[in-house]
């Protein structure tokens, strides 16, 4: 059985590289710039950089290595102006597993003695980071990060990129404290409890920028309690409406959802966020293109048997209805299950535009284009001879001898165009 080969340059190398480090053998295959297997230590230090760039930006191209110091400030500045990448607990651990493997393949002992010693080094310091977690009365966030598949992942991978920067470059590099405090409050928000929570916060010099980071952290995790714990503690409401914008814009939201459960039974449907748009969340689920329909069926749903009222409700900014929402994302078994539930096919955005108009215009956009045609005719279908006139399939004049055929043949004639 041939070993499993960690290729860069794949444009599906996040998926390769989450499978890859559950593996029990991992080839690296890219293509870097050590010419020679036993070339200079700062080529293949900037190499093993190289590689965890390459992991956190998902396999885009990595930094030309013809003047590795020049490289070496370019690679710095860009870990230092991209600190999410080392958000996600599951990322940071696939990262230092490659990290790791790297290192095991290392043909040089010299090499590999070297970077043996920096990882030793790291390890070090995540103990005396929990030391001092523990301390500072976060037992049980020293605890927390035990559980996940490699311990203190988060931390290590930061002081591991650190370290290796400073092996390559002149520079001395400050420590981020911000970058290791934004791994704390995303392993607290997606496997932590309220009462870690206001142990963070307390100790916190920017709340507002921590409950962020909490609150994706609990939304990735479905953490319920911990988005409980938040949202009750809004004691303003475009507070709480940008809570429930996040919490319903996020692509793996499905019916089993806890946070979604919480907030549909919770009764907050409606929200204004500190933008001052105000809107409600079947609008918001519906203008997601990506999502699956079948799962956003059984929600949108929910959420309209709970509060019918929703189903024509534009939202503030574009004045775009449930409906015209399910037309513009190509969601056709939603838009007739809208309609069904009386959904109004005249309705017109701030443009004075309906949804079959909206769709007509949107023709030169390819993505979803065949199900946005498709709900747009269902809307066609159930609209009166008044709406076609409004979505330019007919003259004022010809309305009464229009029929439903002959607008049909009109709108697959505009769209063709």
């Amino acid at each position: 059985m041939s070993k499993p080969r960690l290729d860069f340059d794949k444009p599906s190398f996040d998926s390769v590289l989450a499978n890859a480090a559950l593996a029990q053998n991992v080839v690296i295959a890219s293509n870097l710039s050590v010419r020679a297997p036993y070339g200079p230590m700062k080529n293949r230090l900037f190499s093993v950089l190289n590689v965890l760039l390459r992991a956190v930006t998902f396999g885009q191209k990595g930094v030309a290595t013809t003047f590795p110091e020049k490289s070496m400030k370019a690679v710095a500045a860009k870990i230092k102006n991209h600190p999410t990448l080392f958000l996600k607990p599951d990322n940071v651990v696939n990262i230092h597993t490659v990290l790791e493997r790297y290192i095991q393949q290392t043909k040089n002992p010299k090499i590999k003695q070297r970077l043996e010693k920096i990882l030793q080094d790291c390890h070090l310091n995540v103990k005396d980071a929990e030391k001092t977690l523990a301390q500072d009365g976060l037992k049980d966030l020293a605890g927390l990060m035990a559980q996940i598949s490699n311990p203190g992942a988060a931390a290590t991978i930061a002081k591991s990129v650190e370290r290796i920067l400073e092996h390559c470059s002149k520079e001395d590099l400050s420590k981020d404290k911000d970058l290791t405090y934004s791994n704390l409050t995303q392993l607290v928000g997606r496997f932590g409890n309220p009462e870690m929570v206001k142990t963070l916060l307390a100790k916190s010099d920017d709340v507002d920028l921590r409950k962020a980071q909490i609150l994706d952290g609990c939304i990735e995790g479905d953490n319920v309690k911990v988005f409980e714990a938040l949202f009750e503690d809004a004691k303003e409401a475009n507070l709480k409406g940008d809570f429930l914008m996040k919490a319903s814009t996020k692509p793996f939201i499905t019916d089993a959802s806890k946070v979604l459960a919480f907030v549909i039974n919770q009764n907050e449907l409606r929200f204004t966020t500190s933008n001052g748009v105000s809107t409600n969340l079947v609008i918001k689920l519906l203008s997601n293109s990506k999502a699956d329909e079948q799962r956003l069926m059984g929600i949108v749903m929910s959420m309209l048997d709970k509060d019918p009222t929703l189903i024509n409700e534009a939202e503030s900014f574009n004045l775009h209805t449930p409906l015209i929402h399910a037309v513009i994302s190509g969601l056709a078994k939603i838009t007739a299950e809208l309609l069904t539930r009386g959904a109004d096919s005249k309705a017109k955005n701030k443009k004075a535009m309906n949804a079959v108009k909206i769709a007509i215009g949107l023709k030169g956009i390819a993505v979803n284009k065949e199900a946005r045609n498709e709900a747009a005719l269902l809307v066609l279908k159930a609209g009166d001879k008044d709406m076609w006139v409004d979505a330019g399939l007919v003259a004022i004049a010809d309305k009464d001898a229009a029929t439903v055929e002959s607008v049909i043949a009109e709108f697959n004639k505009q769209i063709a165009s």
